[in-house]
């Protein structure tokens, strides 16, 4: 297990780094070997669907099933933390489930940094424009190795 593949790549780790400061508070969308390395710089929290990735990692996990190919809401509602100055969006898994972001993206936080992973998929490329849309923000792409990576 390593960077790329099903996690972010090296170089969306950097580019982590490079806008935000260590010390300071992540929270993600899905959880993997990125957050093992995120960890040693920054306060992690985790939404995972998956009961396999819970408490693998040093993260405050935050175990929401799937529901209607999307995290369960109120679990979200109930755990999110009340401070985060990034917003990882890398779950949950398949551009099917992902662009369900949309209908949920006013329980997050919107002076948080937003940082979308995978946009090389069309869904998740089409997501991610939608969001800057209805953010009223231009589109901040990266090319991070094997990964497209969208900030917001």
């Amino acid at each position: 297990m390593g960077f790329g593949d099903h996690s972010i790549t090296k170089q969306t780790y950097e580019l982590i780094q490079a806008i935000l400061p260590a010390g300071k508070t992540i929270l993600e969308l899905g959880s993997g070997y990125g957050t093992m390395e995120l960890s040693k710089h920054y306060t992690m929290h985790s939404i995972e669907h998956d009961r396999g990735w819970i408490n693998k990692h040093q993260s405050t996990y935050i175990h929401a099933p799937l529901v209607n190919n999307w995290y369960d809401v109120d679990i979200i509602k109930s755990n999110i933390p009340d401070h985060y100055d990034l917003l990882l969006v890398d779950g949950p898994p398949t551009h099917q489930r992902r662009r369900h972001f949309i209908e949920f993206m006013n329980l997050f936080d919107t002076n948080a940094i937003w940082v979308f992973d995978d946009l090389q998929r069309p869904g998740d490329m089409e997501t991610y424009k939608m969001v800057c849309e209805s953010r009223n923000k231009s589109t901040d792409i990266h090319d991070c190795g094997q990964k497209l990576v969208g900030i917001l």
